[in-house]
């Protein structure tokens, strides 16, 4: 379910480079058939205004998939010196997709490799997409990674139920509805904005959202998915005998062992063939093969919960840190995964638990963890609960504590000079749920060294070893990393500055910004508590805290004369933060900046403190 991605892949592969070239021309040409076929016609000249611009954009890459046809109509390069080439089917591949948990899938790249070409050449790709939707709507980028001369998107065929959206500003474009579709014409259209700490909107750019006929509302959305699966089997002698057997004492009971079973005895797979992509397994397939995707792991789910007596509801969802679904173009084709929708009156108790409108979300893709746990990519989203004749947008809630990150140091002073001591490094949540999937399926050398790398860049400055790592228990996904730490002085010096590693972006990151900044950023505590050496004071220095709605960073110094304990703690509550919100995080940044930058003085005469 998680197609979004395959497309963004694309963006990815050429968003990566800083192109001087241009895109002298670029024009789609979309045609909505009454048939129900879509078909696309695409040409694009690029020049090579830099020797290293060709590079940037070969092999070019070319989403194609079972239900997305595509035709090279013609590939090649024309020179500066007036000589031209012309392309063959040597210049022509296919890049499978491939990854963790991905046993098969039907998108795949088709790429156009071009030959080497001077300065002044141009490269030039026509091309034709014929695809059969499954749901009526699609999208399209209008910005290119590189600056564009001419611009021309012309979409028909569309009908009376037309519609679109562009959720970005337009600047040097022309947008026009015309009958049954609408024209976008450019001339110096700017290219994609290199942008850090943005959302996926800002840095892909304005994007054109169009759907024609079918569903028009988020209700309609729900309706369609439920007469893709209607005729799907439920209800069968596996799933209602794995059921009966898992029943607990009361509803929550019984709900915390049917999540951990499909989590646990269900391994998660992708497969994404055709309709595949959309329409789940049945539950029986499902757990008699004990492995499926996102759909299938939530359609058992919910048959289980069935079976016992307790509705539950699928529901679309968009995973992802840095992106939100626009709730205000309805359409199916902007979800990449599927969780579950309880009603929150079944679990009893709900403190710590993703708890929004009514309903309890749980994601059973995620493996580890009890029913608190909720990956931080789903929280604070847009989701499609669906329930015949009722399904709604509902916004996940954005909980605390889904990635923490406590770290613990032990120092003392050390014969020949500076200290050393112990690490300890405490995970829960999101980045311990992917250090333990790592550790279960790499080389024990492999995850050694992630492990260590890890490590020596949470604790920059310092000689850091990797000594164990141990597996935590509780409701949340938890790891243990265990490190030696030696902190070398040069002989008389009685200052440092801790190694550690701010998780706030640079000040530098607001100058003259417009875009919202997104922010992935886990709760982390610090804690140093340092041996003094003899003649050696503890610092003089204030404790501090800077707390606002965006979010709270704190350092407190303590000592009792022999120790001095030094905790930071850095916190964001809120993670997409408007321009109007800056002047806050402004505040966060340059304390938590400060306090990770200023050297700690430990003289015993005269005032001492921060430097």
């Amino acid at each position: 379910m998680r197609r979004l991605w395959l497309s963004l892949t694309v963006n990815l592969v050429l968003a990566g480079s800083v192109s001087p070239a241009t895109v002298l021309s670029r024009t789609v040409e979309v045609t909505i058939e009454p048939d129900g076929r879509v078909v696309e016609t695409h040409a694009l000249r690029v020049r090579i205004d830099a020797s290293s611009d060709r590079d940037d954009w070969s092999p070019y890459p070319i989403l194609v998939n079972d239900n997305r046809k595509i035709q090279i109509l013609f590939a090649g390069v024309e020179r500066a010196d007036g000589t031209s080439q012309k392309l063959d089917k040597k210049a022509l591949d296919t890049l499978g997709l491939t990854g963790e948990g991905i046993l098969h899938a039907s998108q795949k790249f088709r790429t156009v490799a071009f030959p080497e070409s001077p300065v002044g050449s141009v490269l030039v790709l026509n091309y034709r997409v014929e695809l059969r939707p499954y749901f009526p709507a699609d999208s399209l980028s209008l910005l290119s990674v590189s600056p564009t001369d001419s611009l021309k998107i012309r979409i028909s065929g569309g009908g009376a139920a037309f519609r679109y959206r562009i959720d970005g500003p337009t600047p040097n474009m022309v947008v026009t509805p015309v009958p049954g579709g609408i024209e976008i014409t450019g001339t110096k259209v700017s290219k994609v904005p290199k942008l850090e700490y943005g959302s996926r909107m800002d840095m892909d750019g304005p994007t054109l959202r169009y759907g024609w006929g079918g569903p028009s509302r988020w209700e309609d959305v729900g309706e369609w998915y439920l007469g893709l699966v209607g005729d799907l089997p439920a209800g069968g002698p596996t799933v209602r005998q794995e059921a009966a057997g898992l029943k607990g004492a009361d509803d929550r009971a019984t709900i915390q062992k049917l999540v951990e079973h499909v989590r646990t005895k269900v391994r998660y797979v992708a497969v994404e063939v055709g309709i595949g992509g959309y329409r789940p397994h049945s539950p029986e397939e499902v757990r008699t093969k004990a492995w499926g995707d996102c759909k299938d792991k939530a359609t058992l789910l919910i048959d289980m919960l069935g079976a016992a007596g307790i509705e539950a509801f699928p529901t679309l969802i968009l995973s992802s840190n840095d992106a939100r679904v626009d709730a205000d173009f309805p359409s199916a084709d902007q979800f990449n995964h599927m969780i579950v929708a309880i009603p929150q009156t079944r679990l009893g108790a709900l403190a710590g638990l993703a708890v929004s409108d009514g309903l309890y979300f749980v994601d059973p893709t995620q493996e580890k963890g009890g029913l608190s746990w909720f990956g931080s990519s789903t929280q604070d989203q847009n989701a499609l609960v669906i329930k015949r004749g009722a399904s709604r947008i509902v916004r996940t809630p954005r909980l605390h504590g889904g990635d923490t990150r406590t770290t613990d140091v032990q120092m003392s002073p050390r014969a020949a000079g500076g200290f050393e001591g112990q690490a300890r490094l405490h995970f829960s949540g999101d980045l311990a749920s992917a250090f333990l999937a790592d550790a279960a399926t790499r080389r024990a050398e492999d995850f050694r060294g992630t492990a260590e790398s890890m490590l020596r860049a949470r604790l920059p400055g310092g000689d850091v070893k990797f000594t164990e790592w141990t597996r935590g228990e509780g409701d949340l996904p938890a790891i243990t990393f265990s490190a030696s730490v030696t902190l070398g002085l040069a002989p008389g010096v009685r200052s440092l500055v801790l190694p550690s590693r701010p998780l706030t972006p640079p000040l530098s990151t607001l100058e003259g910004r417009e875009a919202d900044i997104v922010l992935d950023v886990p709760v982390a505590t610090t804690r140093w508590k340092v041996e003094l050496p003899q003649g050696w004071c503890a610092p003089r220095a204030p404790s501090q805290s800077v707390e606002n709605e965006i979010g709270l960073f704190r350092q407190k110094i303590e000592s009792d004369g022999k120790f001095v304990t030094i905790e930071r703690h850095t916190e964001i509550r809120q993670n997409w933060v408007k321009k109007e919100q800056f002047p806050k995080l402004r505040e966060l940044i340059l304390a938590e900046h400060r306090a990770n930058a200023r050297s700690l003085r430990f003289e015993c005469e005269a005032p001492a403190g921060l430097d």
